[in-house]
């Protein structure tokens, strides 16, 4: 009733269907006067890849651009690249979340190799802090490779501000440490590393490549009709006459913007075109998407109504 008044007084109310699908009658959101939010798949796939110098190409993900076009980067990996006051022991300094920890000089214009362990799964390490450190360090880019010890995990596609990718397999991730420790020069003598001969890019993964199928609810997300009189009119969960989360109605466009993830970075807010990533919680800001991207001339009430 708190809603009901919410809405009464003007106020758009935007609720998650529930993750508790496939059962029918699984909605826990059905009040008619609650716009109902259900998980849908897309045919939209960010593709991103990192190029070796060896000519092999490494498939990845992450929502971020790529290098300059026909350039070839330097790679330094973190464990290589410590000043003189951190010690070399540091099993987490790999993980890239303290610039203090590394020496500018070495970084600086070069594309940082970071470790993505089960630190980051655990949320103690996060992909946040290492874009920060690589560009307080001003380094080119950022390469993440999977941690041999995280299995079992998927990785959705990550917005990143600069360069950088995440090799999602280990067996990839092992093939990239074997080019660049292939490529180090290193002093006869002492073995330090004299030169860091391992090049690379990354070709960025903004753009959407588009496979045609069609939206699909996926298999955890609620389902209706209401379990409270067995009706479908009362939910709004991916009905024909709503805008599910990745269709277009004429002028009308609508997007997930998960707003903690950054991802207003890579949306294009226009009524008519706009690029968006796969939404991770059902709970955000779907529905102040549609409100937001429908113009001055869409008022809240209208949009259950619009036709099919």
């Amino acid at each position: 009733m708190a809603l009901l008044s919410a809405v009464k007084a003007g106020i758009f109310v935007v609720q998650a269907a529930g993750n508790t699908g496939p059962s029918p009658k699984s909605i826990s959101s059905f009040s008619p006067w609650i716009f109902t939010v259900g998980a849908a798949a897309h045919d939209r796939i960010y593709s991103n890849s990192i190029v070796l110098g060896n000519n092999i190409t490494i498939q990845g993900v992450g929502l971020a651009p790529g290098t300059d076009t026909d350039a070839m980067y330097t790679l330094v990996s973190a464990i290589h690249a410590l000043n003189d006051t951190t010690a070399a022991n540091d099993m987490y300094v790999s993980e890239c979340q303290d610039a203090s920890n590394f020496n500018q000089d070495i970084v600086q214009g070069n594309l940082l190799i970071c470790s993505y362990s089960i630190r980051f799964v655990l949320g103690l390490s996060t992909i946040k802090q290492a874009l920060e450190t690589a560009k307080n360090l001003s380094a080119a880019g950022v390469v993440f490779y999977m941690d041999p010890y995280v299995i079992g995990f998927q990785l959705n596609p990550i917005p990143m501000r600069i360069p950088g990718i995440i090799i999602p397999s280990p067996d990839d991730s092992k093939v990239l440490l074997q080019y660049y420790n292939s490529s180090l020069g290193r002093d006869g003598t002492t073995k330090k590393i004299i030169k860091f001969g391992g090049v690379a890019s990354i070709s960025g993964g903004i753009k959407a490549n588009f496979s045609r199928a069609a939206p699909k609810i996926m298999y955890y997300s609620a389902r209706g009709p209401d379990p409270e009189d067995s009706s479908l009119d009362d939910a709004d969960i991916l009905k024909p006459n709503i805008v599910a989360l990745e269709i277009t109605y004429g002028l009308l466009g609508v997007a997930v913007v998960p707003t903690q993830l950054n991802l207003k970075v890579f949306v294009h807010v226009d009524k008519n075109s706009f690029n968006f990533a796969l939404d991770l919680t059902m709970t955000i800001s779907t529905g102040e998407s549609f409100a937001m991207m429908s113009g001055k001339a869409w008022q809240p009430p209208m949009l259950p109504d619009l036709p099919p």
